[in-house]
């Protein structure tokens, strides 16, 4: 598949965001309008206002764009800007780019991307920092927090009001722990092991230093000790970080080989009176061995935003008190990720003006 147009937008990695972003600079149909309304629900969107955003990059303005996992000689040589989520942009595959002007990352990470190539190419590079990722880290850190504080049975309690042999308090009356809730935890001095160090893990790691928890994390190989020390965590093996930490929180990729990861043998490792977090993917998680941990020991309660089955069902897991459970919403309103698109769209048109992008961020995760 040749392609001569100087501009051209070429779309790398099977990413939902950028299968959106492609979506939004093809002549509209009721196919594409389908795809992108199922997107944003249970949220309402202006599709016109969506395809707003493509402006000066659509098929009417005489760009072409093109989707593909498959990187091939042709494509490459023909693409005026890059936008990808993950693999690599390495010397290679920029040298056989003759008309590159942008190569557009979603996410924070530059490591990606031969920024040497890059610049001695004239290249504009810009890592974009994901609101939906800050978000995730948000919720992962409210299940931490809810979970310590007991704050959900705290909730139920006090809506249940006082048993029979407790008295209603008279006004300004001051009681501490009137529903005698009991395993109230604090962060402060505690460990939290964080599985897996990618953009969430990282701002996951600042968040937890704000609260003076000791960090440490699990990756393949170790992060560099000056990056160790820009996040303030301690590398460990998974068993090790697993018999370490006080909260564990699960940020690890979703692929083959770690699904099941966090079996039975994984949560036996665990302190007595720790807690586990997955704002992951459901599937690396064995829920049987979970639940055997919830219940028989040695985890005090779980925080769990994805699941194994979504929609869950109404299973052993629902029943327990010692678990938090939310419906896959850690990353937020998918409304922000036009957001995150229409930033691309700006770098973009200003790469194919020769103007200084309007969107560099590359702050680390």
């Amino acid at each position: 598949m040749a392609v001569e147009n100087e501009r051209t937008i070429l779309f790398l990695d099977d990413n939902h965001v950028i299968n959106l972003a492609w979506d939004l600079v093809q002549e509209p149909s009721e196919a594409q309008e389908t795809r992108i309304r199922g997107f944003f629900e249970p949220e309402q969107v202006d599709i016109d206002s969506l395809r707003k955003m493509g402006e000066g990059i659509l098929p009417a303005d005489n760009v072409k764009s093109y989707r593909s996992t498959e990187i091939t000689g042709d494509l490459l040589a023909g693409a005026s800007a890059i936008v990808f989520r993950r693999g690599r942009i390495d010397r290679d595959m920029i040298a056989s780019c003759r008309s590159l002007k942008l190569i557009q990352r979603l996410g924070a990470g530059r490591d990606s991307i031969d920024l040497q190539a890059a610049g001695e190419r004239g290249i504009q590079v810009s890592c974009l920092s994901r609101a939906s990722l800050i978000r995730t880290a948000e919720h992962a850190f409210a299940l931490i927090l809810s979970l310590a504080k007991r704050i959900v049975p705290a909730d139920a309690r006090v809506r249940a009001g006082p048993d029979a042999d407790t008295p209603v308090g008279a006004p300004g009356n001051v009681a501490y722990n009137w529903c005698n809730l009991t395993g109230l935890d604090s962060l402060h001095g505690r460990t939290l092991g964080i599985a897996g160090l990618g953009e969430i893990g990282k701002i996951i790691a600042k968040q937890a230093a704000a609260f003076g928890m000791k960090v440490i994390y699990s990756t393949r190989t170790p992060r560099s000790p000056e990056e160790e020390r820009s996040f303030n965590a301690t590398w460990r093996s998974l068993p090790a970080l697993l018999g370490e930490a006080d909260f564990v929180s699960v940020h690890l990729s979703d692929i083959d080989e770690n699904v099941g990861i966090f079996d039975g043998e994984a949560f036996k490792l665990m302190k007595p009176g720790a807690y586990f977090i997955n704002t992951s993917r459901g599937r690396l998680v064995d829920e049987d061995a979970l639940y055997t941990a919830l219940t028989r020991g040695p985890l005090a309660g779980a925080g769990l935003d994805v699941h194994l089955r979504e929609p869950r069902p109404a299973d052993k897991l629902t029943q327990l008190d010692n678990v938090i459970l939310t419906p896959h919403i850690a990353g937020g309103s998918r409304l922000a990720i036009a957001e995150e698109i229409a930033c691309m769209f700006d770098n973009i048109r200003a790469a194919f003006n020769g103007s200084p992008l309007p969107h560099d961020d590359v702050v680390d995760g």
